[in-house]
């Protein structure tokens, strides 16, 4: 009997806080698709088992993840009436739960609205308004009811935006994916709309949209200001999802250039078998990064090839397999 599958009906917390505290490794994520934290707490490797407030928030902010990426799997497999369905339940849930800046957010953090972070939602969005401009490219005909939804997810990201450009932050990475949701939202809004899409000025070249991130954020080598490998893959590849759908003959020459050589510098550090070290930050060997550099790499070889990357696709195909063991 296959296992049911539910959409949590909470806001998420901070996917950070998913940690033993004991042993200060991942917590398993067990089935994020059933919409029920574990039972009896979730596993440490270590045996322990953790239950508290904290790690069933960060569990739901994995667990509303994993649904967004779900439904965007789902209307590239064309399976429309199950994506469609999620997507209307999310419009109803975010509609109720959504209204205000999430409450519970630690007071350094921008606030988001399903979850702690804005960033979080940002990533969320992604995956949501992806999911519609797949489905839009077939048929428009049962996507009205997710317009509500798409809007207010563009809103959230120009409110964010405005807040964080607001403190001088265009350079934040947050600031690349909060440009990357309102890209997705609103292009998945114009789509099932039918119509053609106009957020060119808002979210890529605008004062605060990306392609201004992008000529502050990335040094004359290449490297993403922090660097650090985790967080500019994150930044690029956010760049890469937000330009989806856009002519590379519309992309200024000046801003291909900056992709080209975020690309090229990590072709650069990979070793011949396809490691990419963590310089300064980020997990060394994490299945959901393995992910997120199989997605990268699919992206910028559409824009920007490089066949040296091909050892890091097939690293992290190897990565995702062990993991998933």
């Amino acid at each position: 009997m296959a296992a049911l599958r539910r959409i949590a009906r909470e806001r998420g917390g901070w996917w950070h806080a998913y940690v033993c505290p004991a042993h200060g490794v991942e917590l398993d994520h067990g089935d994020l698709l059933s919409g029920v934290f574990p039972e009896g707490g979730a596993r440490c490797a270590y045996g322990c088992r953790v239950d508290d407030e904290a790690v069933r928030g960060a569990w739901l902010v994995l667990s509303h993840q994993a649904w967004a990426r779900h439904l965007r799997v789902l209307a590239h497999r064309k399976e429309r009436a199950e994506s469609v369905s999620r997507l209307v339940e999310y419009a109803g849930l975010y509609a109720s739960l959504a209204t205000e800046r999430h409450g519970e957010a630690q007071s350094w953090m921008l606030r988001g609205r399903l979850f702690h972070q804005a960033l979080t939602d940002a990533i969320w969005a992604v995956n949501v308004g992806h999911a519609v401009i797949t489905l839009a490219e077939q048929s428009t005909e049962d996507l009205a009811p997710v317009l509500p939804l798409l809007d207010a997810l563009e809103r959230a990201a120009l409110d964010a935006r405005d807040v964080l450009t607001g403190q001088g932050h265009l350079a934040s990475n947050y600031t690349a994916w909060l440009n990357a949701a309102g890209v997705a939202a609103s292009r998945g809004a114009a789509a099932a709309r039918g119509q053609g899409w106009d957020g060119a000025g808002q979210w890529l070249e605008g004062e605060h949209g990306l392609y201004a991130h992008l000529r502050v954020a990335v040094a004359d080598d290449g490297w993403e200001w922090e660097g650090s490998t985790y967080y500019h893959g994150f930044v690029l590849r956010a760049a890469l999802l937000a330009l989806r759908g856009t002519d590379p003959a519309a992309v200024p020459s000046d801003v291909v250039d900056v992709l080209a050589g975020m690309t090229d510098v990590l072709a650069a550090i990979a070793t011949p078998g396809g490691i990419l070290p963590a310089l300064h930050d980020g997990p060394y060997l994490r299945g959901p990064l393995a992910l997120e550099w199989l997605e990268l790499v699919a992206l910028a070889q559409q824009l920007v090839p490089s066949p040296a990357l091909d050892p890091v696709v097939g690293r992290a195909r190897r990565d995702r397999c062990v993991a998933g063991r």
